[in-house]
């Protein structure tokens, strides 16, 4: 752990950021720890990378486990814009785009 948060974001390895996408919410000391590695959480998430989610649902549990609505408008904002974005690229079944687009809605 020491040499994730001496790293910066940036510098964080594709396995990494697949491991850090991979973890649930319970598994972060809190919301602010998560936000700082969102960006290169969901940067794993697109091309080039696209790193497959443990399941469509799982971000998305990890954001309301780290109580995501009460989390800066802008954030929230950024955040939903961009998974709009990304959705249409990522390789998901139609059930998992389903899914996807249900837990999309919750947040």
């Amino acid at each position: 752990m020491t040499h994730l948060t001496s790293a910066s974001v940036s510098g964080i390895d594709d396995d990494t950021a697949r491991r850090l996408l991979w973890e649930t919410g319970d598994h972060w000391e809190n919301a602010k720890v998560y936000r700082h590695y969102l960006p290169r959480i969901l940067e794993a998430l697109a091309p080039p990378q696209r790193c497959e989610d443990l399941y469509p649902a799982h971000l998305f549990e990890t954001l309301t486990y780290l109580r995501f609505r009460d989390w800066p408008a802008t954030e929230q904002q950024m955040v939903k814009d961009y998974l709009r974005l990304v959705a249409p690229v990522l390789e998901m079944t139609d059930q998992d785009r389903h899914e996807w687009h249900d837990s999309y809605n919750q947040l």
